[in-house]
């Protein structure tokens, strides 16, 4: 019982870090903003900072790696899934937090958000039909689609969201589908 209560405080302490970023990130420039001003904005010691992260960067990584999981949590992705039904499901999740993207975006840190992608998108294989080990060509195809994924998202941040998810998701369902894989 006594982990579980540590873990569940620890768990408060990275989304009140990670809240706190955000808030601060609203004010001033990312390379501004010093862990004694984040704790005090999160009302945490700094110990607890360094309990949990090792530089302000992995705060970011951190808010990224939380809204990846939202995004497994709340998208049911099986095997049959269209690849326009989950490029809607994917701009729609991004669309909400478009605030978040933007200042990510405005502090030259989206390179973030691609290294994330690739630990999360070796998840891929999973929803692939028949594909139950990573093999090369399955590595490199989810590469792939990461980087296009990551590439749009980035694009579509630059372009003020001028489209909609709707626009996007059947842009990329169209012309992913051109493509004819022998995986």
């Amino acid at each position: 019982m006594g982990d579980f209560n540590i873990r569940k405080k620890s768990d408060r302490s990275v989304k009140l870090i990670c809240n706190s970023m955000f808030e601060l990130l609203k004010e001033k420039n990312f390379e501004d903003i010093s862990i004694t001003e984040l704790c005090n904005k999160a009302e945490l010691a700094r110990k607890t900072f360094y309990r949990n992260f090792k530089y302000k960067e992995d705060v970011i990584k951190k808010s990224i790696d939380m809204m990846f999981r939202e995004f497994s949590n709340e998208v049911h992705i099986d095997k049959d899934i269209e690849a326009e039904k989950l490029a809607y499901e994917y701009f729609k999740f991004w669309y909400r937090r478009k605030e978040f993207l933007n200042l990510i975006f405005e502090n030259n840190l989206f390179n973030i958000v691609n290294c994330q992608y690739d630990l999360y998108m070796r998840g891929f294989r999973l929803m692939m039909k028949g594909e139950e080990e990573m093999s090369k060509d399955l590595e490199y195809f989810i590469i792939f689609i990461s980087g296009g994924y990551w590439n749009m998202l980035q694009h579509w941040v630059r372009k003020g969201f001028s489209d909609n998810p709707e626009e996007l998701a059947k842009i990329w369902g169209k012309h992913l589908n051109k493509i004819k894989c022998d995986i």
